[in-house]
């Protein structure tokens, strides 16, 4: 009798699956598009190099349409209605832009991508408010390090980074007795926004052992001989190498950074010859399972793609965030990132398999042209 009933549940379940998944397959098949993007300025930046150099050759379209995470329709109202994307009926979802301007996925070329991931969730940020940052004195700079010392045991090192000595009040470089005041326990290293020089506190330039006996080219000393802390370029700078004890989860860099860029637009990113991390001589796709470059392994983007959603987005009310599925609205300040990390359980599986199938990186070509550009801030200045 049980087995019965069993039997009886399992085939009502099967039949029930067929129907719900024809169902949704014949839901599917009838819709033409998933979502279709509409009266806005929609550059294409497709101009030859002839035509980019005249302003008034900048290519704009009136309709894009989108279907499984690809780009099926580019072109004018009337041939978008003609061929039923504008149909409420036919497609999921209509976006009106409201006139902001939407844009390709931009490509970097020279971001040290994906560093700033990793800056941003394990070093102290120094940078000045010309870069949305708050620290335009000797004094800020201290107090952002003490901070971060404050929450660390003694021992631990402590990086800074992307400090300015022309956007501080005092004009110069932070010396290791300006560090010294942050902390004496803990080894402090604080680079300059160049990447060309940095600044150590007492205790590391005494753990690398930089004394008055060094004699490496770059290394500052006072009048008396000894070691001001602040090293000038490369040789002098790689004497205090604390960066290396920094523990760090690259894979938390990868996806920080991939949420940092995607913010800005920026859907393909060339990773720095340098860099520590994997695969660092191909090119990374941020926010997509799409890659421009064929030299991606499957794996690499496929973590990629996987933990980009493991990060909460910022979120304000007038600015929609561009995660490779929303257009980038340029006449809107992109507001500061926030790293706050929302790993997800396995009852987040379904949201992320989601927002994966969702994802749409508008990669319309690689680099904007100077027409497209000029047109866009002509735009953005009316708007």
């Amino acid at each position: 009798m049980k087995n019965r009933v069993k039997k009886q549940a399992l085939s009502f379940a099967a039949v029930m699956a067929m129907i719900l998944g024809g169902g949704m397959q014949l839901y599917a098949a009838d819709k033409i598009a998933d979502t279709v993007y509409r009266n806005g300025k929609i550059y294409t930046i497709t101009e030859t190099v002839q035509e980019a150099k005249d302003v008034k050759n900048a290519k704009k379209v009136d309709v894009v349409a989108t279907l499984n995470g690809k780009i099926i329709f580019v072109g004018s109202e009337a041939d978008a209605k003609a061929q039923g994307y504008l149909d409420e009926n036919k497609v999921n979802k209509i976006v009106d832009l409201r006139g902001k301007t939407m844009l390709p996925g931009f490509v970097d070329g020279h971001g040290h991508f994906p560093g700033q991931g990793t800056s941003d969730l394990y070093k102290v940020n120094l940078n000045s408010p010309l870069l949305d940052g708050t620290v335009d004195t000797m004094d800020k700079l201290i107090e952002e390090l003490r901070k971060k010392a404050e929450t660390l045991p003694a021992g631990s090192p402590i990086i800074g980074w992307n400090y300015d000595d022309t956007q501080l009040a005092e004009q110069r470089h932070p010396t290791r007795y300006d560090l010294d005041k942050a902390s004496t326990t803990h080894p402090i290293y604080v680079s300059h926004i160049s990447g060309h020089m940095g600044a150590a506190n007492s205790l590391a330039l005494q753990k690398y052992n930089v004394t008055s006996a060094t004699t490496t080219e770059g290394v500052e000393k006072d009048a008396s001989g000894e070691p001001t802390g602040v090293l000038f370029e490369t040789k002098a700078m790689g004497l205090v190498t604390l960066s290396n004890e920094l523990e760090t989860n690259d894979n938390f860099g990868i996806a920080r950074a991939s949420q940092v860029y995607a913010a800005a637009g920026v859907t393909t990113a060339a990773v720095h010859r340098h860099s520590k991390f994997p695969h660092s001589k191909t090119l990374w796709t941020p926010t997509s399972s799409i890659s421009v470059s064929s030299f991606i392994p499957l794996a690499t983007m496929a973590m990629l793609c996987l933990m980009v959603p493991l990060l909460t987005p910022w979120e304000r009310p007038t600015v929609r965030p561009w995660a490779g599925r929303t257009p980038v609205m340029a006449n809107s300040r992109t507001p500061p990132m926030q790293p706050r990390l929302a790993m997800t359980s396995q009852a987040g599986t379904s949201a992320i398999r989601k927002s994966l199938l969702t994802c749409l990186p508008i990669i319309l070509c690689s680099v904007p042209t100077s027409s497209s550009l000029t047109a866009l801030r002509r735009d953005t200045q009316r708007g």
